[in-house]
């Protein structure tokens, strides 16, 4: 059998280029979990200045406010976290592409 052999710095380099692509897809994963957590809140809060609400609000406003913008007015259906959580799925794919293909 014709084995392809690798040097310690090749074999090091891809370890580290996977784990890199791992835990930049676990934090995606955790960003949606937010998405999602705020959203649930945003129907069932009834106190709008709740401590965890407003962590919600503020580790997810930076990407879904732009997304915002773009967007039509839809009146009060906000349709952002839709699109960041389909975007994240792209990125997470895309991921996944590189790292076992």
């Amino acid at each position: 059998m014709n084995f392809m052999k690798l040097d310690v710095a090749t074999v090091m380099r891809l370890l580290i280029e996977e784990l890199m692509i791992e835990l930049l897809s676990f934090a995606l994963k955790i960003y949606q979990l937010l998405i999602l957590l705020r959203v649930v809140f945003s129907w069932i809060m009834n106190d709008p200045y709740n401590q965890f609400y407003q962590l919600l609000i503020k580790a997810t406003e930076p990407v879904l406010k732009p997304i915002r913008q773009m967007l039509p007015r839809t009146g009060t259906f906000d349709l952002s976290p839709i699109v960041a959580l389909f975007l994240i799925s792209i990125i997470q794919r895309l991921l996944f592409r590189q790292l076992y293909f």
